[in-house]
């Protein structure tokens, strides 16, 4: 008898938990689609297809693709609805006809179907500046850093880490956002000192970002961009001789 309860005690906690795990998850807002039989559309790297009616029961046959493979499938109808793996969330909302029936719609019935995505925050990040190659007589490079939340959920604890490759700024490098928003973006502007060189040299300028996601899940990011400079110290040499040329003719 103890055994039994014991194992009774432990399904009532995996369930809880399950239950718990369900309720916490972040959903994006419902889309809503009619469709018909063979009717299917795609996002968020899902795709999903009204594969069958059965009219005189009500039901549709709701298939879920992922990666161009069935990963869910069932008959459902009226208020019922297709978990795959806490990522989507398909219900059907109604069926043509009355009480969830196709009555006088035989030939071409339909589903109303709303469809949610586990919310997942996303980072973008781009590097933009003025031009790729720089002279001598060029003094400074604009620089600007952008960070983006592309995603369908807020980011959190965002840190933004910038690595100019040697060349100087007066910015500091390192950056922190308690949060931005879905679709949000933030912007550091800064100014590099360019170097005067001997011969000519490519820079790389590297940034990465990160930040949590509201289930603690860890989101990267990272991008580069070239930056070319031109050697400087030909030029004052040239000028130099020039000058001792022209005052040695004067």
């Amino acid at each position: 008898m103890r055994p039994i309860i014991i194992l009774l005690i432990l399904l009532i906690i995996i369930l809880s938990i399950e239950i718990t795990s369900a309720e916490d998850i972040e959903w994006t807002s419902e889309s809503e689609y009619t469709l018909y039989e063979g009717d299917r559309f795609s996002k968020e790297g899902f795709i999903v297809e009204a594969s069958a009616f059965y009219v005189d029961a009500g039901l549709v046959l709701i298939t879920i693709y992922k990666n161009e493979k069935v990963v869910a499938s069932d008959t459902i109808t009226g208020n019922e609805w297709i978990n795959y793996n806490d990522e989507i969330i398909v219900t059907v909302v109604n069926t043509t006809g009355h009480n969830r029936t196709w009555i006088n719609e035989k030939d071409k019935p339909r589903a109303e179907i709303e469809v949610c995505f586990k919310a997942v925050p996303e980072l973008q990040l781009s590097i933009s500046i003025d031009k790729e190659v720089y002279g001598p007589n060029d003094h400074v490079i604009h620089t600007e850093v952008t960070v983006k939340n592309t995603g369908t959920w807020n980011i959190e604890d965002v840190e933004l880490n910038i690595q100019t490759n040697g060349l100087q700024t007066s910015r500091d490098r390192k950056y922190n956002y308690d949060n931005i928003a879905k679709r949000r973006s933030e912007k550091e502007e800064f100014y590099l000192k360019i170097p005067n060189l001997k011969e000519q040299r490519t820079y790389n300028i590297t940034s990465t970002v990160s930040g949590k996601s509201w289930d603690g899940e860890k989101i990267t990011a990272n991008t580069s961009r070239s930056i070319t400079i031109l050697p400087g110290w030909k030029i004052l040499g040239i000028e130099k001789k020039c000058n001792r040329i022209c005052l040695s003719i004067w």
